[in-house]
């Protein structure tokens, strides 16, 4: 682990706490670049959240504005060592594999890389619904508090809200796998890469699946600006 990395982890870590007090979050695990280990100078903190089951948008529209607040969230060109909100779902329904592509590999390895590092019940029946088993050393298990923000009608009203602001953000981009905002998932990748890197990487390594070759082609992708 390089320094930009433990730089990227303290700061997990010393903001862990907001994430602790948020609204209806169960399960916050950190992903893609710094989970695999290829985070560079420029690199935000990726961000895989669980949330209550119908308190998705609620959930979002706190932690977005908690983080906005402490000026943590990814904003515009503002990228470099903020918190990326990407990826959403609440525990209605754990199983990611629902948004997988043919032979995609890079949700098998996102997926066994993720790093929980706030949890409030929910992380046995998410590795369960996904076949994996997390590596749990920076986690901190939380008692599930009692959640006092409004009822259902506030998050009809946030969910409404947003997804038509996000529709309209998108638009002919929803493609159902790489980008989907729906009543119990927001997932906005515009740009989708799951398939250049499948095809990547089973031209170079056509049998296996081996964390650490991923890791490098990732790397290589990156330096090359891919």
């Amino acid at each position: 682990m390089d320094k930009i990395e433990k730089k990227l982890w303290r700061k997990v870590e010393r903001w862990r706490f907001l994430f602790e007090k948020m609204p209806f979050v169960r399960l916050v695990c950190v992903g893609n670049s710094l989970a695999f280990e290829t985070s560079d100078k420029d690199s935000d903190i990726d961000l895989f959240i669980v949330t209550a089951k119908g308190r998705l948008y609620t959930a979002r529209f706190f932690v977005n504005l908690i983080l906005k607040i402490f000026g943590l969230r990814v904003n515009g060109k503002k990228l470099a060592g903020r918190f990326c909100l990407s990826f959403m779902i609440d525990e209605s329904d754990l199983d990611v594999w629902r948004f997988a592509i043919e032979d995609d590999i890079y949700l098998y390895f996102w997926l066994n890389k993720l790093v929980p590092v706030m949890a409030k019940g929910v992380l046995g029946k998410f590795e369960k619904a996904n076949g994996v088993d997390l590596d749990k050393s920076r986690l901190k298990v939380c008692k599930k508090a009692e959640d006092s923000v409004g009822g259902g009608r506030i998050e009809d009203y946030l969910r409404s809200r947003q997804i038509k602001h996000l529709k309209a953000k998108v638009g002919a981009n929803e493609d159902g796998v790489g980008t989907v905002i729906e009543k119990d998932v927001f997932k906005l990748h515009s740009y989708d890469k799951r398939a250049f890197v499948r095809d990547r990487y089973r031209r170079l390594f056509p049998e296996g699946m081996d964390a650490d070759k991923f890791t490098s082609l990732l790397l290589s992708l990156k330096s090359h600006g891919k």
